[in-house]
């Protein structure tokens, strides 16, 4: 390019594409903080101390720092400014069973406050920044929380630790219907990783007695069903449940142990969805040893299915074990699995957690295939109340690095704050579409200022190579991409080293 270099940065062109991204980051975390939740306040049976003693009645109080090291487009010069600005952030969470408080602060000020709630009921998102978005509460429900309505950031991996707590709910209603068709047998059933059941209680039902015990049963059994849903995938995974009819007859078994306690079951039958019908195969188990799932939901017409396998042991110090979740819709197809790898050792009076979390997600058939590998390594020590260390974690993309990140936390039982006292409430369940997408764009232009004063506090030479990494997207769009018409309260710089800051 010939003559004077200029760049102009927009909140919705170049710039604009910083705060989508740290709007995306953020929401994702507040997605990910009632799963969290929900999975400390119950811990898996046999899992290391440490978590028995973080959990419990208390709040869990997390404050977290990080270091980047890797992402994508950005020079060294960039990334060298992003962790100057970092060492300066500090990001507390406090999480209970149903909600997660975030504080976002800078320079030791509260930079933004956000609280999600979610339970059976609804969900709910306070959200405050500072100068910028006064203390604004939206509520929606459970199935679609505010963070995925305005914002579209979604909890992807599954909640197994709610999946368990639903199946529970769901066996707790069916059984008052099956027992009159209660009959022993002295088979034995295996349940991967929980163990081998000793015997069990068969219920076997023919087509009208399956409809007589649907039409007791479903009142507390479809809202089970949909919370097993929504632990498994939420919207993109499980077709809808809460219109399930049984098609022909039923066969349930309470597997037992030794002592003649429940081990797990199983449940086989064909069912009436929106979609189509599905044939229904199901086995789960649970005890001190670890946890199985094994879930099979294929069409009884074409080859649309859904496949949830879960494969934990948890003997004393040590976690391990495999999960997979396959959604197969039409040409599309899509593949989340994991394995986990925990220990636990005792030195000088404190647990120190090592391992390995791995996470995969694999697509085809739709228009952006993937391959996506995220891992986590803990290097975690539990003393005095408290646990410490590094959490590292790793993004690749096929065989290529693409993020790498490393959190220094701190956890510890806390207090849960009180969360900010709203000046508005929206109603997400009752707004229509452009009330979604006002809420949504003024969301996004709340978090526009936690960038610009990033880059205002860097030297201008910084401040323009960072700039330059932020438009590398829009420039490489193509030469005839013509920049939107400017809005109010943008910033522009120029190689004549000068920065306007236009009202």
């Amino acid at each position: 390019m010939k003559g004077r270099l200029r760049a102009v940065v927009w909140p919705d062109y170049e710039g604009g594409k910083a705060v989508r991204r740290l709007t995306k980051a953020l929401c994702a975390l507040l997605a990910a903080l009632t799963l969290a939740a929900g999975a400390l306040a119950e811990p898996a049976p046999g899992a290391p101390g440490f978590l028995n003693g973080l959990t419990g009645q208390e709040p869990l109080s997390l404050d977290l720092t990080a270091q980047v090291s890797a992402w994508p487009d950005l020079s060294e010069g960039t990334l060298a400014a992003l962790n100057a600005w970092l060492g300066t952030a500090r990001l507390s969470l406090r999480l209970s069973e149903t909600a997660g408080n975030l504080i976002f602060s800078l320079d030791g000020k509260t930079a933004l406050t956000a609280v999600a709630e979610q339970d059976s009921r609804g969900a709910g998102l306070s959200l405050e920044v500072p100068g910028a978005l006064p203390a604004t509460r939206y509520l929606s429900g459970a199935e679609t929380p505010p963070w995925t309505l305005l914002l579209g950031a979604e909890s992807r991996l599954p909640d197994f630790a709610g999946a368990a707590e639903a199946l529970q709910a769901v066996a707790f209603a069916a059984m008052p219907g099956l027992l009159p068709h209660e009959k022993p047998s002295r088979a034995s059933v295996s349940l991967g990783a929980a163990g081998r059941g000793a015997s069990r209680l068969d219920y076997v039902l023919d087509a009208e007695e399956t409809g007589l015990f649907w039409q007791a049963v479903a009142p507390e059994l479809l809202p089970a069903l949909a919370r097993l849903k929504n632990a498994l995938g939420g919207a993109s995974a499980l077709p809808d449940l809460s219109g399930a009819k049984p098609q022909g007859g039923l066969t349930v078994r309470r597997v037992l142990d030794k002592a003649g306690a429940d081990l797990g079951f199983q449940v086989t039958g064909a069912f009436a969805l929106p979609g189509g019908a599905r044939r229904l195969s199901l086995s789960f188990g649970r005890s001190e040893k670890g946890t199985y799932l094994n879930l099979k939901l294929p069409a009884l017409k074409g080859g649309d299915t859904l496949e949830a396998r879960l494969n934990l042991k948890t003997p004393p110090g040590k976690m391990e074990g495999d999960w997979r979740v396959r959604s197969v819709s039409g040409k599309a197809r899509q593949d989340l699995s994991g394995d986990v790898d925990l220990r636990l050792e005792t030195l000088d009076a404190q647990q120190r957690v090592t391992g390995l979390l791995t996470v995969r997600a694999q697509s085809r058939g739709g228009e952006a295939p993937q391959d996506v590998r995220l891992e986590a390594r803990p290097d975690l020590a539990f003393g005095n109340g408290a646990l410490s260390g590094i959490l590292a974690l790793r993004q690749s993309e096929g065989r290529a690095l693409v993020r790498e990140v490393s959190l220094g936390l701190r956890a510890a039982p806390g207090k849960l704050p009180a969360a900010p006292e709203p000046l508005a409430e929206v109603d997400l369940r009752l707004a229509g579409p452009e009330v979604m997408e006002r809420e949504a764009a003024r969301l996004r232009a709340s978090l526009a200022p936690l960038v610009r004063q990033a880059l205002l506090a860097l030297p201008l030479p910084e401040r323009l190579l960072v700039l330059h990494d932020l438009g590398r997207d829009g420039r490489t769009q193509g030469d005839s991409v013509a920049p939107p018409e400017p809005p109010l309260n943008e910033f522009t710089v120029s190689d004549r080293l000068e920065t306007e800051v236009l009202p």
